[in-house]
């Protein structure tokens, strides 16, 4: 791809927590040229988040970003949509001027929505996803990318094994497209199913996190 070929890059910023180095951040956006990437920077930290469905990446006008409550809005139901949950893909890349520690919580909500034709009446509800498979992130229809090694924990983290050297660079192939769910449409009504994705990412110096997390180092799985 030329230099001249743009891409949007996707980068999670929102509220950081000053507790002794710590960044915790959520969704926002922010576009660049290729030729000039732009991340966002504490001065310790730089988080950068690469979101894309089929290979096209979207920016922070994107009709399926919700910037009020920083969510992702992904259509678990409908393979034809331009954003189906199966053509999503995300990558974090996080780097760090200290030793860090790194943990992920993935907030999600299915909401399945029964529009009835004849009074176009619209009624919702939220689905629990019982399952948990191991190629997939916890209770989720999202599939892990490849390589990732997360540990996950009763509190809903999910832990990066190893500690983030410093000045390093860690990339994250986050979610790598997943199983659509299905919905129902007959004379009477129609349903679709959306996702609502919110991602939070906090990093630690790595000999801080048991007074900032209140954990062990059970968490992460050694």
């Amino acid at each position: 791809m030329s230099n001249q070929t743009k891409k949007w890059i996707m980068l999670i910023v929102l509220y950081i927590l000053t507790l002794i180095g710590s960044i915790y951040v959520t969704f926002a956006y922010y576009q660049k040229e290729q030729t000039s990437i732009l991340v966002y920077q504490t001065g310790e930290v730089e988080v950068t988040m690469l979101v894309s469905f089929d290979g096209v990446f979207i920016d922070q006008l994107s009709p399926y970003y919700d910037a009020t409550h920083q969510e992702l809005i992904i259509h678990a139901s409908d393979i034809t949509q331009a954003h189906a949950l199966s053509k999503l893909k995300i990558t974090v890349v996080i780097r760090s001027d200290y030793a860090s520690r790194v943990r992920i919580k993935l907030k999600e909500s299915y909401i399945r929505t029964r529009t009835y034709l004849a009074t176009e009446e619209t009624f919702e509800e939220v689905i629990v996803i019982t399952q948990s498979n191991e190629d997939y992130h916890p209770y989720s229809q999202l599939k892990k990318g490849d390589m990732l090694d997360l540990n996950v924990y009763q509190d809903g983290y999910q832990y990066v094994r190893n500690i983030l050297k410093s000045n390093h660079r860690l990339e994250l192939p986050l979610i790598d497209g997943g199983s659509m769910l299905y919905a129902r449409t007959n004379q009477h009504f129609k349903e679709d199913i959306i996702l609502r994705l919110g991602i939070m990412i906090e990093v630690v110096q790595a000999n801080r996190y048991q007074d900032i997390w209140k954990v062990d180092s059970g968490v992460f799985g050694l």
